[in-house]
């Protein structure tokens, strides 16, 4: 299903939060949300290349089938921490003898790797304006897979840190995060909105609730449209253009 081009936004306040509320037309039905949140990495930054290089760059020296494979798990897994795929990687893909020492070395050489690719990158030209028109820092979250610390690190260089409420990464878990959110703001499931590009952001809106509109545009997710079709509560928007065009100021 693609969500249609009529992105509808209020500047009502919310008396306990002063978050401003977005009304979003998804599917027949126009929705209003106190709180959205947006994966980083292909979402606000084109940057899931550059974390496939990170992942290349922690496992250098293994097999190389192993590598394919933890390559391949990668891309399919979007929205899952580094922390996850490592330990997947060394306890299951290429068991080694001592796995915590192999998973620490290999975190060191993607967040090292991941810190300079960063500095090469800019956000994507559409979504700072979406993240203004949502209410930024008054209801938008980052909630990403991404290091938390590492993240908080480049979004203050670039000065974005500013324009959310928070930015959230692993190691805690993206539906915890949605959850503490969620519970802390005294918001319903249903009125929030997830904005992600990968299986793993799909799956915690599904586990904590909330609609979820898949960015296709930059995603990694190769089988992404087949996965959720017929999915409840899901909206595809093609990429960041297509999605701005949905804003009506």
């Amino acid at each position: 299903m693609i969500l249609p081009p009529t992105f509808g936004l209020s500047s009502e306040v919310l008396e306990v939060f002063s978050c401003v509320v977005a009304k979003l037309k998804l599917g027949a039905t126009l929705r209003t949300f106190d709180v959205a949140f947006l994966d980083c990495d292909g979402v606000l930054f084109d940057s899931n290349p550059m974390k496939s290089g990170a992942m290349a760059a922690a496992v250098a020296g293994r097999p190389d089938e192993a590598v394919e494979a933890i390559l391949a798990y990668h891309a399919a897994h979007g929205g899952i921490s580094r922390y996850e795929k490592l330990r997947y990687f060394f306890t299951e893909v290429h068991p080694v003898d001592d796995a915590e020492v192999a998973i620490a070395d290999a975190l060191e050489r993607f967040g090292a790797h991941a810190r300079d690719g960063y500095r090469e990158l800019d956000p994507l030209p559409a979504a700072l304006p979406f993240v203004r028109a949502l209410g930024g820092p008054a209801s938008v979250y980052v909630v990403s897979g991404s290091d938390q610390e590492e993240l908080r690190a480049v979004f203050e260089a670039k000065g974005l840190r500013r324009l959310f409420a928070d930015v959230l990464g692993s190691p805690t878990t993206k539906p915890r995060h949605l959850n503490d959110v969620l519970t802390e703001r005294a918001v319903a499931p249903e009125r929030a909105v997830l904005i992600g590009d990968g299986r793993g952001d799909f799956e915690a809106a599904r586990e904590v609730g909330l609609p979820f509109v898949f960015l296709e545009a930059h995603s990694d997710w190769a089988d992404a449209r087949r996965a959720l079709e017929g999915a409840p509560e899901v909206f595809i928007a093609p990429d960041w253009a297509t999605l701005a065009r949905w804003v009506r100021t």
